[in-house]
This record gives C-alpha cells, structure tokens and sequence, in this order.
C-alpha cells in the first residue's frame, strides 16, 4: 500500500525521485493534465525501502531497471503544497544517477507505462523553470554528490 494517507484535513505523502542526469540535461516527467512538471519516481509502499522504491517506480513507469546503476541519495526535501483543494505533506527522498550520452534505454518523449498522461523530456539545466519543475528547489540543486536538505512550505 502507498504510504498516502489522510490526516485530517491534510494528505501525507511519502515520496521517492530520481534525478537522472545526462550531461547538462535532466529528465523530468510531463503531465498535461497538471501545469507542472516532476523528477521521476513516486511513492513508497508500507515497509518498502526508499532506494528499492525508486528501482520498483522507474520499472513500473520507464520499464528500464536501475538495479545495477550507482544511485546515490541526494537530498531529503520536506514539502508543503495545496493542490487539488487539499493540503499536503511531503516527505521527499530524491536520488541521483549520472548515465552516458549514449545510454540506449532512453528516448525523447518515452511515455509513462503507469499513467497514460504523462511523457518524459530531456531539459537542459538552466531551463528547469521553462517545465515548471516542482518542488521548485529542484531546479537549483548544486551540481555535487553533497547531501541537501530543503523544506519548502508554499502553504504560507
């Protein structure tokens, strides 16, 4: 079961991403249906590890298997937001992974296997605001391997 869950009148949300990083270009997911866009990745089942959620999500999602890649944990974001007429709190493992320019399991525009909506798009760093990544502290991560931790309230 996803760790989902409504506490009052706000709903908790556990969540996993993976930026993954080619070159100077990020992927990121594009719903239509919303007016921003995410990092891959969704959210954790009761019981289930972040770093084996975000293998599980992305093979569920992408059908590609991280198993193998060397993903590092990047940042803790915690994350408050109204959307859909409802408060949330978000507790947000992101994780990192570098691919060659020539990685054959990606392509532009691969669609989503587990909502028919969205797409995945490569975006060049300095044009993560042009998608409207959100959390919006995703689009000024430092270009490290160092640990982050934000909390971004929007709710004020």
């Amino acid at each position: 079961m996803d760790l989902a869950l409504m506490v009052g009148d706000a709903m908790f949300n556990y969540r996993v991403g993976l930026l993954i990083r080619r070159g100077r270009q990020i992927l990121v997911e594009i719903n239509p249906k919303f007016e921003v866009s995410t990092i891959p990745g969704g959210r954790i089942k009761t019981l289930e590890d972040s770093k084996n959620a975000i293998i599980r999500e992305l093979s569920e999602e992408m059908k590609i298997d991280f198993s193998k890649d060397n993903i590092r944990i990047k940042a803790l974001i915690e994350n408050f937001f109204y959307m859909e007429e409802k408060n949330f709190h978000e507790v947000y493992i992101l994780y990192k992974v570098n691919i060659d320019q020539d990685d054959d399991r990606f392509s532009d525009d691969m669609i989503n296997y587990d909502s028919e909506a969205s797409y995945y798009k490569w975006v060049d760093m300095d044009k993560l605001a042009s998608v409207n990544l959100m959390p919006k502290v995703l689009r000024h991560l430092k270009d490290d391997n160092s640990f982050e931790h934000y909390i971004v309230n929007d709710l004020k």
